[in-house]
């Protein structure tokens, strides 16, 4: 698979984030697939990606007329459903990330 809506190894952007959002939208046939997917492109993109701490969204949950079950994909692996089209869950994942760029942040002010 062709990586090219990866950003340059040079990019500061990339290796300044703190937190990696996954997405996956709810209306894929595998959801869990398409998460190994993406864990499996960072990988061959840059390893060290895969060290940073990151949150599961599974998007359009709108669309999705039965309930949605969400995976467990990894452990200490969050998994949240939005809906950016009625809002639903993005209050839970504004606050969810947050809660881990300040974890984050001060783990890294603790090292300097």
């Amino acid at each position: 698979r062709d990586l090219h809506s990866f950003p340059t190894r040079r990019s500061s952007d990339l290796w300044q984030t703190k937190v990696l959002a996954l997405l996956v939208a709810a209306d894929s046939e595998a959801i869990a697939a398409v998460y190994r997917t993406l864990l499996a492109e960072l990988e061959k993109f840059e390893p060290a990606l895969l060290r940073k701490p990151r949150i599961a969204v599974v998007t359009k949950s709108d669309i999705v007329t039965e309930a949605i079950e969400l995976p467990s994909f990894e452990p200490d692996v969050p998994v949240l459903a939005i809906s950016s089209v009625t809002g639903r869950g993005l209050k839970e994942l504004k606050d969810e990330l947050w809660k881990k760029v300040s974890l984050q942040s001060s783990k890294e002010q603790c090292l300097r």
